[in-house]
Parts: structure tokens; sequence; C-alpha cells
């Protein structure tokens, strides 16, 4: 089987992975609700569900420093990655001795191209496309509303950082019904640009914003709405919505 990841690369594929490793939490979480349980050999050291799996599974480090000889020892048939999340040079040394297939997540419709590709990868197309359609319907029912909200999405302090529109936080911002004021992928900004907001979001996760910084924000910015989100909720690709709606984060 030959595959074209979204490095445009062609990677080539003895047989249906039976040893799968991820590198990346929200991927894990795919691989498990796609029935891959048993076929996932590690995970990374960031990778929280479901949390009766990925505590027995072996760890090969974070997203951005994995351990590449770790992973060449577990033998794996294939290793899925992330353009946003993975470091490029290790994605690609670690591609010289196993198959390792990358995916380039902004949109809702990488996602979709995302879960058609492991459908057929791992032989498990219907599963997969069921998957499609549990995500789509999820996203009618997004948690956080903005109801036309303009708003700045900030990741990072010291320095302040938000995320941009070509990103998908960006995409999970409109789909939320927010309209993100914020273009590129991960600008720093100054504080200023915040007065152009309705509404100021604090994630959790990759900065996980606490109660005093929001306190602090609306200090400064009285007329402001200052909410801190669940950051998983914008970052999390894949099928951790709908488990994250049903209650089956566990």
């Amino acid at each position: 089987m030959n595959v074209t990841d979204d490095l445009g690369r062609t990677i080539f594929l003895k047989k249906v992975p039976e040893r799968i490793v991820s590198l990346v939490p929200s991927l894990t979480l795919t691989m498990a609700d796609l029935g891959m349980d048993k076929q996932l050999v590690a995970v990374t050291g960031f990778c929280k569900y479901p949390v009766n799996l990925v505590t027995m599974l072996p760890k090969v480090g974070g997203p951005k420093n994995i351990n590449i000889s770790k992973i060449i020892e577990l033998k794996p048939d294939i290793v899925f990655a992330v353009k946003e999340e993975n470091d490029r040079e290790q994605v690609l040394k670690l591609s010289k001795d196993v198959p390792v297939v990358v995916f380039d997540i902004k949109t809702p419709d990488d996602v979709f191209r995302m879960m058609q590709t492991l459908g057929e990868i791992l032989q498990q197309r219907s599963k997969s496309e069921k998957l499609i359609i549990n995500i789509k319907e999820a996203y009618k029912h997004f948690p956080v509303k903005g109801n036309g909200a303009k708003a700045v999405y900030l990741i990072w302090k010291k320095p302040w950082m938000a995320a941009g529109k070509d990103t998908f936080i960006g995409s999970m911002l409109q789909i939320a019904g927010f309209e993100n004021i914020m273009e590129g992928r991960y600008p720093v900004v100054d504080l200023e640009i915040l007065k152009q907001a309705d509404e100021i979001l604090l994630a959790t996760e990759p900065y996980h914003f606490k109660e005093k910084e929001r306190a602090d924000l609306r200090a400064l910015f009285p007329e402001k709405s200052v909410n801190i989100v669940n950051g998983e909720l914008f970052t999390w690709f894949g099928t951790y919505l709908t488990d994250y709606l049903n209650n089956k984060l566990k």
C-alpha cells in the first residue's frame, strides 16, 4: 500500500499496520476510537486519553522531543505524527528507519481527510466514516458560543501570544461563532490590540492561564469580557469533541 501524507511524501506500507506509535495526544484518542487499542504500542508522555489505555503504554517523549531510538526498538509498522505538533527534523530522521505518516491539521476538512486516510491505512473505513459523521454533528454543538463577538484567543504569556486565523484554533473559533481579529498563525501581541476585541479568551493550554491572569486583564480592560476556556476544546482535533460531549474522556 502506498500512502501520500500531508508533507507530500509517499510512504510504502508492506501490510496493514499491527504495531502503531502515536506522537500526538489527539491522534492517540482517535486511534482508540477507531478500535486500535491493541495495535498501539507507544504514545507520548502528554497523551491523556483514554486514561486506562495510555497509563499502560510505553512513553516515547513529548511531541516536540521524541525518543527516536526507543521508537525504533519497538519496531512499529507505522508512526503517526502532525506537522504542527511534532519537530520536522526529528520526524524526518525517524522516517529513515520507520514509516511515518504526517498530517497537517488546520481546518475541519483537514480532520476529515485525516480520518479517511486513517480508515484506509488501518482497514477501518466504515468506522472512520461513522466517526466523521459524528464529528460533523459535534461541531454543531460546540459548548463555547461566540455569537459573533470579536475575539482574541491568548495562548502564551511572556511574551503574550495569540492564535491567528491560519491555525486549527482559528478554525474552531469560527465554528464556535467568534470573529478572530488576529491574522496569521501565532503572533506576539501588544495588549493594546485587546481594545479591539469584545471578548478575551485565555486558554488552559499550552500555557495554563489561571484566575490571577483573568483578574489582571479584567482590571486592565473592565469593559471587556475575559474568560478562561478549555484549551483542549480548541486544539484537540479528531474525535476529542465527540468524546467530550458524550462524557467519554476517562
